[in-house]
């Protein structure tokens, strides 16, 4: 897998169409191969899904269920990549459904509230990609996601903020989140970001 991740990182998916079946293969990694074979593969498929043309073909390979299996595996790196590539499969509609019937969302904010601060991150990223779809807002929501990202307004590191703000920003555009919102002190966490935060963060917020 490392000598195909080197050469994605060259090619990019000219690669993967001048061999069929590379992105089946990966995602047979994902699914059997060990801890390294996992994260490689995950790896591999984060690189490839920035590409449009990529994202439906490794969906329809089936990636989306062990990718979120392996949010939940002890591997730090291999979460990182696994929210990550989930998080540009998002872009497309359809794809979030998927994501978030694999339980995509309670296993990220499972590394939301971790110790690895880019895990956290990531994970900000990828529900603030899920946000942006006005149907999964509610569900997002439900799955107790609220306190976690107003916790890592007032914990986490300045770049991620901006993030967190947006999604928080994105959940609230359904009126059935604003209570959950509210209650988790947002408001207060708002108003300390206005005055002391980052100016990208304070545009978000």
């Amino acid at each position: 897998a490392k000598v195909l991740g080197l050469l994605v990182m060259h090619h990019g998916s000219q690669i993967v169409s001048a061999h069929n079946g590379a992105i089946e293969a990966l995602v047979q990694l994902l699914r059997t191969g060990d801890c390294e074979g996992r994260k490689q593969a995950a790896r591999i498929l984060c690189s490839l899904s920035v590409e449009n043309g990529n994202v439906v073909s490794i969906v329809n390979a089936g990636a989306v269920e062990p990718l979120v299996q392996i949010l939940s595996a002890k591997d730090v790196k291999g979460k990182r990549w696994a929210a990550r590539a989930l998080c540009n499969l998002a872009v497309n509609a359809e794809n979030q459904s998927l994501i978030i019937q694999a339980k995509a969302v309670e296993a990220l904010i499972q590394l939301l509230i971790a110790n690895d601060e880019r895990g956290k991150e990531t994970a900000v990223w990828a529900l603030c990609s899920l946000a942006v779809n006005d149907d999964n807002r509610v569900l997002i929501v439900r799955a107790r996601v609220v306190q976690p990202l107003v916790q890592f307004l007032r914990t986490g590191e300045t770049s991620g903020k901006g993030v967190a703000t947006r999604a928080l920003g994105l959940l609230a555009l359904s009126p059935d989140n604003h209570d959950a919102i509210l209650c988790a002190g947002v408001l207060a966490e708002l108003k300390q970001v206005l005055s002391t935060g980052d100016t990208a963060v304070k545009i978000e917020a």
